[in-house]
């Protein structure tokens, strides 16, 4: 797995950019792929089933991934949400967890990364209800394992993003992710 970050978007379709800098450069694909959905929505290259990719943008930034295996990100700007929601979408584990760092908004951001990510993974959408979805309580900065799969949390002022795949990134490094 190879992650790349990219800040400063003006347009949410830099995040193709970010994904054809990443083909050219770990796949030596110089051109982008045509890019089909497959059943509930997750983005495949049709030409090339081989190649697995995901992305995530939220305001000015972008994540994408690059793997041969299935591979979920996910990144988000904070922001306030309301505390009525939590039981809805958290595990009595993971709401302790939060309430225990003072139900503060950039946790609940991350975990929801997390959870995101996951979901992307599996290439289902949330067909579930969120708080049944199981993730590793991560801060940013921290990698950990939930069910065979790798997790890693990030962050910076602003923002949380989040990693969910198979294997431990080839090429990963926090400096190029503290977008």
């Amino acid at each position: 797995m190879v992650l790349y970050g990219l800040d400063g978007m003006t347009h949410r379709s830099q995040a193709y950019g970010l994904l054809a800098v990443g083909l050219r450069e770990h796949w030596d694909l110089e051109q982008l792929p045509s890019i089909a959905r497959g059943k509930r929505g997750k983005p495949l290259f049709p030409d090339f089933p081989q190649l697995r990719f995901n992305l995530s943008h939220s305001g000015p930034r972008a994540l994408c991934a690059l793997d041969r295996d299935e591979v979920g990100v996910d990144i988000q700007q904070i922001t306030l949400r309301r505390s009525a929601f939590l039981d809805r979408l958290l595990s009595p584990e993971e709401r302790a967890w939060l309430l225990g760092l003072g139900d503060d908004p950039e946790a609940f951001t991350q975990l929801w990364t997390l959870k995101e990510s996951y979901v992307k993974y599996t290439g289902r959408g949330l067909d579930c209800a969120p708080r049944s979805i199981v993730v590793p309580l991560l801060s940013p900065g921290q990698s950990g394992t939930q069910a065979g799969l790798w997790f890693c949390a990030w962050g910076g002022e602003g923002w949380r993003a989040a990693c969910c795949g198979e294997e431990v990134p080839s090429s990963l490094s926090l400096d190029s992710l503290t977008l």
